[in-house]
């Protein structure tokens, strides 16, 4: 298992403008809606995660296999993992990354959401 960063532009509506897409491009593209809510979460984490009393890190995880979690926070050895949606709902399946990291990890795991 390994840990991979991944980059965020800081704005999503900056990364909006650089990828020239406006309100009804996004209409039809639910991947790139999907993609700038999660680049939102990232901007809204980073400075919790920054302020935060003790050292912590924030990565992406995704393996060969195809496990993949949004949002990695490991802070003192205990982690949190997120996954970001952007839907009406979430069902189960959205958590499936979460539920593999915690199998992988066990006492180490210590929360998983889905937002």
């Amino acid at each position: 298992m390994t840990r991979s960063l991944k980059v965020h532009v800081v704005d999503p509506g900056f990364a909006a403008f650089l990828v020239r897409t406006d309100e009804r491009a996004m209409a039809r593209d639910a991947t790139m809606v999907g993609q700038l809510f999660e680049t939102f979460v990232a901007t809204e984490l980073a400075p919790h995660v920054e302020a935060a009393s003790d050292t912590t890190e924030m990565l992406h995880f995704c393996d060969r296999s195809g496990h993949e979690v949004g949002f990695v926070l490991e802070q003192q050895g205990r982690i949190v993992g997120l996954e970001v949606k952007s839907a009406t709902s979430v069902g189960r399946d959205d958590a499936k990354g979460l539920r593999w990291l915690r199998d992988q990890l066990g006492d180490a795991f210590h929360l998983g959401a889905v937002l």
